[in-house]
């Protein structure tokens, strides 16, 4: 035996994991053996390396294929799972081997940031249909009191953040920096951080929607915020104001949504986040995914669609690898991940 045969295996799974395997070996101090199994690869070998491996990190790909949750059962020392992205309601954390532990993964909160904001500028300022007008010879924009158009501004209008975590803290720092009022409510209990004007916990959700010019929605999907934005929610908010959604779909209520959209009850919606999501997500861009709700949110002129791709930049990756070195080094000394959501309980077969 090989003093690198010796050492804890870390098993990446799925194309987009291994081909960061230099990120993460660039990030990590402690020392792994390293193995790699991609979709093409056959499931019995998938199953030996996990018979063996002490940590794995499953992509989404992986994922996908059903491998991973059938070999599982059998990984008798798997103490370890590392998740590279961040949500994970769809993971029943306890069905893990006994004793195995979970981490996700962050990194976005930059890319998401800004994504946000370039949204809401082009909603204040249309540059499609300001270049698509000119393009055409139009100079219909061009002064106030003249047409029948004026560019908004984001100075002055106020935000709401719902969820202070990793991303609204990117986010308000951003709008602050645009001479926004920017406002925040979240489970946890804690002074008002800057810059916020405000902060509260959830009983305060009433007052910032009804207050608010953005609405923005950054929290986690759970039994608590599912559907948390509903019909009252939305006759709460001005007939002026805009719900932004990069959190999930169902933290807005898919049916009242719709209808406050249609019927002009709020201003409009910025939506990264849907509610029917293609099989093998993400698809292939050549034949597309199907429509992403059973309304046809398409049909309407008050909404910027996009198709969950918010944290998606090169930036988000790598920062997103190194996090994940940086939880493999912690887990090689006994300690928690820095993004530890849970243990398992499952008999280990």
């Amino acid at each position: 035996m090989t003093q690198t045969d010796q050492l804890p295996m870390l098993l990446l799974m799925g194309n987009g994991t291994c081909d960061r395997r230099s990120v993460i070996e660039a990030g990590m101090e402690s020392s792994w053996r390293i193995e790699e199994w991609r979709p093409e690869d056959s499931e019995e070998r998938l199953g030996e390396l996990l018979r063996v491996a002490d940590a794995v990190i499953p992509g989404g790909d992986a994922l996908q294929t059903g491998a991973f949750f059938r070999a599982i059962r059998n990984a008798p020392k798997l103490k370890f799972l590392q998740l590279p992205f961040t949500g994970f309601e769809w993971l029943d954390v306890s069905s893990l081997p006994e004793g195995c532990i979970a981490a996700n993964a962050y990194g976005h909160e930059i890319a998401m940031a800004e994504f946000v904001m370039g949204a809401m500028l082009q909603w204040e300022k249309d540059f499609f249909e300001l270049d698509s007008s000119f393009r055409k010879g139009s100079w219909k924009y061009r002064a106030v009191g003249v047409n029948d158009f004026a560019q908004g501004e984001l100075a002055g209008k106020s935000m709401g953040i719902i969820g202070y975590g990793a991303i609204g803290a990117e986010l308000a720092k951003r709008a602050h920096a645009f001479d926004m009022q920017v406002h925040a409510v979240s489970r946890t209990e804690r002074e008002c951080p800057a810059p916020l004007m405000s902060y509260g916990t959830m009983d305060k959700l009433p007052d910032l929607v009804a207050s608010s010019d953005y609405l923005v929605l950054t929290c986690a999907l759970n039994d608590e915020t599912r559907g948390l934005i509903g019909t009252e929610e939305f006759a709460l908010m001005r007939d002026d104001a805009t719900l932004v959604n990069v959190a999930r779909g169902g933290v807005a209520d898919e049916d009242a949504l719709f209808a406050a959209l249609k019927n002009k009850t709020i201003r409009g919606a910025i939506l990264d986040v849907w509610y029917v999501y293609p099989k093998g997500y993400p698809p292939n861009p050549e034949t597309g995914g199907g429509a992403p709700s059973k309304h046809d949110f398409a049909s309407l002129d008050n909404v910027i669609m996009t198709p969950h791709c918010s944290a998606n930049t090169e930036g988000s990756d790598i920062r997103r690898y190194l996090g994940i070195a940086t939880n493999l080094d912690l887990v090689a000394t006994g300690e928690l991940p820095e993004t530890y959501i849970g243990t398992g309980a499952a008999p280990r077969t």
